[in-house]
């Protein structure tokens, strides 16, 4: 073909046709690729084809199609093209490649032509092949759909509850709609919310949540939707649904994509829903729509049929039932008219009303008196150890609980499953779950009272019907007419109890005042009463007194049996009475109050018991009342008497609390008017015992030693059993025993021994307890284990082998002062000291301790007068002696005076003679002057800064050149260091002359020791005199430094008028200090003085 011609046919041709070069550039484009593609030839030539034309058969690039094009010379495809435009279209391309003059290839040919003509023919054809081939499918669907509906009809017709409805619509809806999941919900009889009968396909969790929580109708559901609004929801995908209904996010399951609700009506009613889910987006078809609407009209149709054959067996039911329960009413009503008690009326109710009321287990509480609790009158089903805590735990009619609500609000309260109830009643969950998945409380009521509740318990949920309502409401009525009946014969048999009752008291208050006018003996007329009481009006019967110790004592215990009271008896002696307790004997006695237990449960006894042990023996007893009364008279608890019901399960009533108060009163009055009587006696016989004491000290005379032994023998006769009787000694430091009486000889024989071995000092023991304070101490029982620490170890081997089960102790009086102790001691058990001994010794101790300070007195008379007389007498001698001697020696000096030849050494000698005899008769009359300034206070000290070690020195040293003179003693003085103080140096200077001077008087061969320091605490300066000489016995040791009194050793050996000690003492006292001795017979004497390094010495103030 000639070359020219060639593009002239192309740019005829009605195929669009383009050339490009291998890299894609087009180099041709024909005038129909011009309307093809939308792009001018002079738009086209140049550019690459790829970036004009969006061909699926073109990819990537030249290159790749002609490769792709290797082995066939062309390719033809059907793809879209887009024009410039951005129009798209169907087109048929051939691509072919293109070769140059060498025959090799140069790029493509792609030859287009438009077959959207030939495709809109094709589709639709297709369109109706595929619209036949869907009718073909309808067709089979409808008939199946037709079919599904006639068995949907066959098992409708076969079902007869509700509940068979809904399975056979569920399952066959599922099948026939190819649901996922589907559900039934039925409204319940307000109509307001929606319960669950079937479901199927969902998650076991969510049905189990459907079943346990209706479906408000406003809940925001898509089934709720539907009820609320009697038209199908159709939602075909999940976000429809959540954004139409939210609250379907609460309950997620899997089947949430596609949902359809349908209201189950008929007559206009909403009778449920019928719910259809799918795990897939779904879309509706119209026959889809109309078979479910379909199905859901039948389904609300067999539902009314199943309500109605429901109803009309239920009324076939309720016709047999209400016949059963009429014939069950009368066979009540014949048992209620025989049952004469409240808890006979109870039994009655609870047996023959609990099979008619299909109960499993029933109860019936009443109220108490008060109307504050619930007793339980009977039940039947429960476990044992429920009925047990039942009856020990009232109910109180304020617990939040239904049997208290039914019974405070007097409605009937109807619980139909156990989630029902602990929504209503929170506290039920924590009560074990018996027969409690069901509840009904129907409050008791006659003549407009509620007398208490019939409670019923089931063991599934409730499905009650009105007529099982009225039936039970008859049946509580039945029952309350019968238990106001019962109160009324239990009101006049009570009535009828209680004037005999009150005769009974009469009578016995009648006999209990007689036995308390006949007799002035409290125990016989406390026991009399208590053997009155028991068993009248008590199982237990204790009498108690109060002692003079403030304690109780226990005066009887009566009951039948006798070993009942042994054991009583025995256990009241283990058990220890605790004054502070806050119940019980303790408080009564404490307040004088009542303690009033009409009833007693576990709970008083576990308060009342101070351990396991004594709870253990209290419930053994098994008390079911307690009435305590105290006996109070003249404004003083004197008692109380405990009345105890026990075995007989009686219970005290407040009539009984009046008669027990009266006969307390009474009592109280007996028991004080014996009190009065021994008391009367007891003093009579107090008084004739203290007049026979004090005639007997009488007879005893002024004789200390009589006196003495009078009282010891008096007390231990009339209060006994051992009697000790202490002064204290001269220096009052120790308590020495004057008078030892006790009932066994060897004990009294031992007990003197071992006081002579061991003496007892001023403030130490029980004795000196007394003796210290000048209060008595009274123990009336105790034992030698007791008393251990608290007496001188030295005496704990007597009184481990002899015993002491009692202790009295009473100072001797005189007014202020202390003058003795008298002791007494229990030698067996069981007779305790009480307080009048205490009042009766104490006064006996205080007509002693006159007594004794007359005999002591008129002993220091005799004493004085013996001490004024020898003094005299030594006086005269001593002042005699030294006047002979002056006188004789005076006479020698005139005669020696008178000769013509004077012998001047034998005048020295006489007028030294003189001297010296006239010294020491100005000694004895300065001793005798000052005396007499020191009993007339008018001894004077000039107190001055002084050197007590200086002093000593100079007057060691005096004393010792006299010494040397005489050739007697040797002194020697220790004192390193100076010791100052402000003394009066003159009379210290005589102290220690004393001192001295006495030294060589009674010393031996051996040297007088004087040393002066201070003590440790540099308070006090220290002067000691010791010397080696015949000793002083320990029992004139203490009367050295009395007037006149001289040792046994003065008399035999030295002279003395027996003044020096006393002036000495009466010296270092007015210098605000101490003179002791120490002093054993043979060894020696050490005299001690201190005297204070700071303060003023006072004048001597003594009248002695």
């Amino acid at each position: 073909m000639d070359t020219a011609i060639a593009p002239r046919l192309l740019a005829a041709i009605s195929e669009a046709v383009y050339a490009s070069d291998l890299d894609g550039n087009v180099i041709y484009w024909n005038p129909a690729a011009e309307q093809f593609y939308g792009w001018t030839a002079g738009e086209a030539i140049g550019r690459n084809v790829l970036d004009m034309i969006e061909d699926a058969s073109i990819r990537g690039s030249v290159s790749a199609v002609l490769e792709a094009m290797r082995n066939r010379k062309s390719w033809v495809r059907e793809t879209t093209i887009q024009r410039k435009d951005g129009t798209r279209f169907p087109a048929q391309i051939s691509l072919s490649q293109l070769r140059g003059e060498a025959g090799d290839v140069a790029g493509i040919v792609a030859v287009s032509h438009d077959i959207s003509q030939r495709k809109q023919a094709e589709d639709e054809r297709e369109t109706l092949l595929a619209g036949e081939q869907a009718a073909r499918i309808e067709s089979a669907n409808a008939q199946r759909r037709a079919e599904q509906l006639l068995e949907v009809t066959a098992a409708f017709s076969r079902a007869r509850t509700p509940a068979e409805v809904a399975q056979a619509t569920v399952d066959r809806g599922i099948t026939a709609l190819e649901a996922d999941a589907g559900i039934i919900l039925l409204m319940n009889e307000q109509d307001n919310a929606l319960d669950l009968v079937h479901a199927t396909g969902y998650p076991p969790s969510t049905i189990d949540r459907w079943r346990e929580t209706s479906i408000p109708i406003d809940a925001g559901f898509p089934v709720s939707d539907a009820a609320l609004t009697q038209k199908t929801i159709w939602i075909s995908n999940r976000e429809e649904l959540l954004e139409r209904y939210p609250a379907v996010a609460a309950f997620e399951h899997t089947y949430s994509a596609g949902v359809v609700s349908l209201p189950l009506t008929a007559n206009g009613r909403t009778l449920g829903v019928l719910g259809l889910s799918y795990a897939e987006v779904h879309e509706f078809a119209p026959p889809e729509r109309i078979f479910a609407e379909t199905l859901a009209q039948f389904c609300a149709q067999a539902l009314e049929r199943a309500w109605l054959f429901a109803r009309e067996q239920e009324a076939r039911l309720d016709a047999d039932a209400a016949q059963r329960r009429a014939v069950s009413l009368l066979r009540m009503t014949a048992a209620l008219s025989r049952a004469s008690t409240p808890k006979e009326v109870a039994q009655v109710a609870i047996e023959q009303g609990l099979a008619t009321l299909n109960a499993d287990a029933g109860i019936i509480v009443l109220r108490n008196a008060a109307g504050t609790h619930l007793h339980v009158a009977h039940t039947s089903g429960y476990p044992a150890d429920i009925v047990e805590r039942w009856h020990t735990d009232p109910l109180p009619v304020d617990r939040p609980v239904p049997l208290a609500q039914a019974t405070s609000l007097g409605e009937p309260i109807w619980i139909r499953s156990r989630k029902e109830m602990l929504d209503h009643y929170p506290e039920m969950a924590e009560r074990p779950p018996i027969f409690s998945e069901a509840i009904a409380a129907l409050p008791l009521i006659a003549s407009n009272r509620v007398l208490g509740t019939f409670g019923l318990s089931y063991a599934s949920p409730l499905n009650i019907t009105e007529s099982d309502r009225t039936y039970a409401l008859t049946l509580t009525r039945l029952c309350a007419q019968a238990l106001e009946r019962a109160y009324l014969f239990a009101d006049e048999r009570d009535a009828r109890i209680e004037a005999e009752e009150a005769q009974q008291r009469l009578t016995l208050l009648s006999q209990a005042s007689d036995m308390m006018t006949t007799s002035l003996d409290k125990n016989e007329t406390l026991t009399s009463i208590a053997r009155l009481i028991v068993p009248r009006m008590a199982d237990w019967c204790a009498i108690d007194v109060v002692g003079d110790d403030g304690l109780p004592e226990r005066i009887t215990v009566m009951h039948t049996d006798p070993e009942k009271v042994r054991w009583a008896n025995e256990l009241q002696k283990q058990t220890p009475f605790h004054p502070d307790a806050p119940t019980g004997l303790a408080k009564v006695l404490r307040t004088g109050e009542t303690e009033f237990y009409p009833f007693i449960t576990d709970d008083v006894l576990v308060a009342a018991a101070r351990n396991e042990e004594q709870l253990k023996l209290i419930r053994m007893v098994g008390f079911s009342s307690v009435l305590m009364v105290p006996l109070i008279a003249r404004g003083r608890t004197l008692g109380a008497i405990t009345l105890v019901h026990a075995e007989s399960g009686r219970h005290y009533t407040a009539e009984d609390l009046v008669f027990t108060e009266n006969l307390a009163y009474r009592a109280a009055l007996a028991v004080d008017n014996a009190r009065l009587y021994e008391q009367a006696q007891d003093h009579a016989g107090r008084t004739d015992a203290l007049a026979g004491v004090s005639h007997a000290l009488a007879e005893a005379r002024l004789d200390l030693s009589a006196v003495l032994e009078t009282l010891g023998r008096e007390i231990a006769r009339l209060v006994g059993d051992t009697v000790i009787l202490r002064l204290p000694s001269p220096d009052g430091q120790w308590l020495f025993p004057v008078a030892v009486h006790h009932p066994d000889p060897e004990a009294e024989t031992a007990m003197r021994t071992m006081f002579d071995e061991h003496p007892l000092r001023w403030d130490e023991g029980l004795t000196g307890r007394v003796a210290t304070t000048g209060e008595a101490l009274l123990i009336p029982e105790t034992s030698p284990e007791k008393l251990n620490a608290d007496i001188k170890p030295a005496y704990r081997l007597w009184t481990e082998r002899f015993g002491i089960h009692g202790v009295l102790i009473v100072p001797m009086r005189r007014g202020k002062r202390v003058a003795g102790t008298i002791a007494l001691f229990r030698a067996i058990p069981g007779r305790p000291y009480t307080e009048a001994d205490r009042q009766f010794v104490q006064e006996v101790a205080d007509r002693a301790a006159m007594a004794v300070e007359n005999a002591q007195l008129f002993h220091e008379a005799k004493e004085a007068v013996r001490l004024r007389e020898e003094f005299l007498s030594i006086a005269s001698h001593e002042i005699r002696t030294p006047m002979t001697t002056i006188t004789g020696f005076a006479h020698l000096l005139s005669r020696q005076l008178a000769r013509d030849t004077i012998d001047e050494e034998r005048v020295d000698m006489l007028t030294g003679r003189l001297l010296h005899e006239a010294e020491r008769l100005n000694l004895i009359v300065t001793d005798l002057l000052d005396v007499s300034r020191i009993q007339q206070g008018q001894l004077d000290l000039r107190p001055e800064p002084c050197d007590l070690a200086n002093l000593a020195r100079q007057i060691v040293d005096r004393m010792s050149e006299a010494q040397e003179r005489s050739t007697r003693r040797e002194i020697l003085l220790d004192a390193p260091s100076p010791v100052f103080g402000v003394w009066d140096s003159a009379r210290l200077d005589q102290v220690l002359t004393n001192l001295i001077s006495n030294a060589t008087k009674y010393s031996n061969d051996g040297p007088i020791q004087v040393t002066v320091s201070k003590d440790e605490d540099d308070e006090s300066a220290v002067l000691t005199v010791s010397d080696q000489g015949v000793g002083i016995p320990k029992e004139q040791q203490a009367r050295l430094f009395e007037p006149f009194v001289r040792g046994d050793t003065a008399h035999h050996s030295s002279s003395g008028a027996g003044l020096g000690l006393y002036i000495t003492r009466q010296i270092v006292e007015g210098h605000q200090g101490a003179v002791t001795l120490e002093s054993n017979p043979g060894e020696g004497t050490v005299f001690t003085v201190r005297l204070p390094l700071r303060g003023t010495p006072e004048p001597v103030q003594t009248g002695s």
